[in-house]
């Protein structure tokens, strides 16, 4: 008889949330993951703004009301999330 046990949680997927969402002036990045790279884009793929973990804050208040993408760059993965300025 072979039994395992763990008490480890498992890890499926990095998450992120983007807070708040809808946002006027600036949203967070939030997430457990230590490392990771952003960078937000208009919906013509042009890039408007990057940062990292040490900086995860979005500044908006000088971009028009809009769509946004956010991409979030970990080392084994590459993310894209909606961000809303109304």
């Amino acid at each position: 008889n072979e039994s395992v046990s763990s008490t480890e949680p498992v890890v499926n997927a990095e998450e992120f949330l983007i807070v708040p969402n809808p946002a006027r002036d600036f949203a967070f990045i939030q997430t457990e993951v230590s490392q990771f790279d952003w960078q937000l884009y208009n919906l013509k793929g042009h890039m408007l703004q990057r940062g990292d973990s040490l900086n995860p804050r979005i500044e908006l208040s000088q971009f028009p009301s809009a769509l946004y993408i956010v991409e979030i760059i970990t080392d084994s993965n590459v993310q894209s999330y909606r961000l809303v300025k109304p």
